[in-house]
């Protein structure tokens, strides 16, 4: 009879991770916090969440980027 082998949990213990937070105090009042969000919607546009982790996000933001060269000329 084969023997279990025992799994050391620890190794992928979640409490073991770095704890992010919300970078920011408050929401709405934070001017770093409305800094930041609207260079992030300048650069990306809306929807750029969606594409977040795959290759698709460096299409869709030079995409973007191309659409606003056209517009305004930059």
């Amino acid at each position: 009879m084969a023997t279990k082998k025992k799994h050391n949990s620890k190794i992928y213990d979640w409490k073991c991770y770095p704890r992010t937070s919300w970078p920011y105090t408050g929401d709405i009042n934070n001017k770093k916090y409305l800094k930041d969000r609207a260079e992030l919607f300048a650069e990306a546009g809306n929807g750029w969440w969606w594409y977040t982790g795959t290759k698709y996000l460096n299409i869709h933001v030079n995409a973007i980027k191309k659409e606003r060269e056209k517009k305004y000329g930059n």
